[in-house]
């Protein structure tokens, strides 16, 4: 009887142990560890995950290990900065187009900011005395007013001169015009500063209005309000 009861106790043992060596290994086959990955971004873009898009913010889960494509889009007139957050396994920071490798449950995001443009002034050195039906040289500077990042490609200088008591010529280098003007298309750089030296004929004496306009070439609108009025009083020979 005894040898009997130690014999069952033997098979049960057995069959304990046998079932615990089962769960044992279904956990290591299906039980690999997963994190999550919230992603963000600042005003000015958004982020690709995976050739995924993502505007805004949004929380994506991973298998433990597995390397993230991450790509920071920006929008017109913005740039890319960095990336922040739980950063210690992106590859590059700076670098718009990076991975990351997941290791842990991160956030991160991506930081965007505005393309400064430069802006400029028009400045006139108006002679005190103005006479009609003479030549007056009227020096023009345009300059750089507040210093940004870019400047602008393709711009054209107009001049339209309205009220006026008469006609007035332009003349400047070889050429010559009448009540106005549009410069050749040029490049704006963001660092500018240049006097032009023009010949001004009024026809008659009387108050005259020039409106200085930096527009897209050709013959487009103007850019961002970039408009200087500037009247002088011209007296009778």
């Amino acid at each position: 009887m005894h040898m009997k009861r130690l014999s069952t106790f033997l098979v049960a043992a057995a069959l304990m142990a046998g079932t615990v060596g089962c769960v044992g290994g279904d956990g290591d086959d299906g039980g690999g560890e997963s994190y999550t990955l919230t992603i963000d971004s600042t005003a000015g873009g958004a982020v690709t995950v995976d050739d995924m898009s993502v505007p805004g913010k949004a929380t994506l889960t991973y298998d433990a290990g597995t390397v993230v494509d991450l790509i920071a889009a920006p929008s017109p007139d913005y740039r890319f900065v960095e990336w922040t957050g739980d950063v210690k396994t992106i590859a590059h920071i700076n670098a718009a187009s990076t991975t990351i490798t997941m290791q842990g449950n991160y956030e991160v995001t991506a930081n965007f900011e505005a393309i400064l443009y430069s802006t400029y002034k028009l400045i006139c050195d108006i002679p005190e005395v103005i006479v009609a039906c003479e030549d007056t040289r009227i020096p023009v500077t345009l300059k750089t007013d507040q210093l940004g990042q870019l400047g602008y490609d393709g711009i054209q200088l107009q001049v339209k001169v309205y009220p006026r008591a008469g006609d007035v010529t332009i003349k400047l280098y070889f050429w010559s015009f009448k009540n106005g003007l549009y410069s050749n298309e040029f490049d704006l750089p963001a660092d500018y500063n240049r006097t032009i030296y023009p010949l001004v004929y009024f026809s008659e004496p009387g108050e005259y209005t020039f409106t200085f306009s930096l527009i897209e070439a050709p013959y487009g609108s103007v850019i961002d309000d970039m408009t200087e009025y500037i009247t002088v009083s011209v007296v009778e020979a």
